[in-house]
């Protein structure tokens, strides 16, 4: 929240954890996101871990989300999280151990209660800040996040 409010144009954004809060919110990190330039070492390491026992090896990029993009990603998703709790009763938090260690939320914090489907918030606003470096469209989309998830409540 500190780091939202003491960027300029957004000091009188207010974090009341209502969903429209999202908009200004989404916006923020829209304008936030960045790559960082791999090394060569770091390029080759990656190009050979995705490539392992691949038939056709497959081109990646020399460039990857900052650390500091993917904090943010975190933090936003944490405050998201706090939205959908404070606004839901029904929701609650768990940790996932079912499917084994393959499973993509496996012993990750998430949100239950959208019926059979548990919300993952890092994985969920990593992917939307990916997103936001193509596209920088803004909070609507933070906002549809919500609003998608919202109509799964059961």
């Amino acid at each position: 929240m500190k780091a939202v409010k003491s960027t300029s144009g957004f000091e009188g954004w207010v974090p009341d954890f209502t969903p429209d809060s999202l908009y200004v919110l989404g916006d923020w990190l829209a304008l936030q996101v960045e790559t960082r330039q791999l090394s060569r070492a770091e390029y080759e390491q990656k190009y050979q871990e995705v490539n392992k026992g691949v038939r056709f090896p497959i081109d990646i990029s020399d460039r990857e989300m900052s650390i500091r993009t993917v904090s943010l990603a975190m933090d936003t998703g944490m405050y998201l999280s706090e939205v959908f709790l404070r606004n839901h009763a029904t929701l609650s938090w768990t940790q996932t151990f079912k499917g084994g260690k393959r499973y993509i939320h496996y012993g990750r914090p998430a949100l239950q209660g959208f019926g059979k489907l548990e919300f993952e918030p890092v994985h969920m606003m990593v992917v939307l800040a990916s997103k936001l470096l193509k596209r920088h469209e803004g909070g609507r989309e933070l906002r549809e996040i919500y609003d998608i998830w919202a109509k799964m409540i059961g």
